[in-house]
């Protein structure tokens, strides 16, 4: 049994593949992915993140995409920009495509090792509501 990738806990059958040369060539301590928001947001140097440089790359050119974080963009494409970025490519192009980065954003995110939003902050909201 294996993991299917949508929820940690969840198992599925597995299948035996090689993994892409890319893959192979991401540190096991990520700069990118499963830090936490503090980090994710600032670079310890203090330099803009991958999350602020991708959210900024958007911003830019990703407010004129249609579809921007709805429609999903290839898995492998996204796993080899995110290595990119942590091999040294840690500018993005204005040619580059949009919905890659946006889904690049999606998973760091996804990753956090805490909720980006405090419990305290959603109480309040729920409450609000």
């Amino acid at each position: 049994m294996g993991h299917n990738g949508i929820f940690r806990n969840d198992t599925c059958d597995a299948y035996e593949t090689t993994a892409p040369n890319w893959r192979e060539k991401r540190p096991v301590k990520s700069l990118v992915v499963g830090r936490p928001i503090l980090l994710a947001l600032e670079d310890i140097d203090g330099r803009p993140s991958f999350l602020e440089k991708a959210l900024r790359y958007l911003e830019k050119h990703g407010i004129r995409v249609e579809g921007i974080l709805r429609q999903a963009a290839d898995v492998e494409e996204v796993d080899r920009r995110l290595c990119e970025y942590e091999q040294g490519r840690t500018e993005f192009a204005p040619g580059e495509d949009a919905h890659i980065i946006g889904d690049c954003v999606k998973h760091v995110l996804r990753e956090l090792p805490s909720s980006p939003v405090p419990a305290s902050c959603c109480t309040v909201l729920l409450e609000a509501f």
